[in-house]
This record gives C-alpha cells, structure tokens and sequence, in this order.
C-alpha cells in the first residue's frame, strides 16, 4: 500500500482502484469520517476509540475522508 501523512482538515478522494485504507492509529490521536460524495452523508469513522491499532476500512468509489489532526493512512489498491 502507499502511504500518506494528512494535515488537519484535508480532504482526500482516493483513485477509483482503491480496494481499502488502513489508518495507523497506533501513536496517533488524529480521526477521519468518511463520507459519500454524491448524498454528503457520513458513512463511516475512524476515531480516538481505535488509538493504539490499525483499522482496515473496505472502500467503496465515490467516497472520501475528511481529516482531523495528522492521520496517516495507506491507500491498498485493487
């Protein structure tokens, strides 16, 4: 998977090909909500509750996250 080290209030939208990401909540007390794209709505979250593990997060296309703090999260390709 490929890596990346977000900034508080990022909005990221992964490549079509993104089969899941995997948040590194290990050290970290950063979250992310998912959301759809077309209806807004959230549609998942990764928060404080998961620190101290790594959280693998099915994706679907159309969606995106929106980061607090300095999560990093790995993009797993199809």
């Amino acid at each position: 998977p490929e890596w990346y080290s977000h900034k508080d209030c990022d909005e990221i939208t992964p490549a079509g090909d993104t089969a899941a990401i995997v948040v590194d909540a290990r050290t970290n007390e950063a979250a992310i909500r998912i959301f759809d794209s077309t209806t807004k709505e959230r549609v998942g979250f990764v928060g404080i509750e998961e620190q101290g593990n790594v959280v693998i997060v099915p994706w679907r296309d159309g969606w995106y996250y929106f980061c607090t703090r300095s999560p990093r999260v790995a993009h797993v390709k199809k």
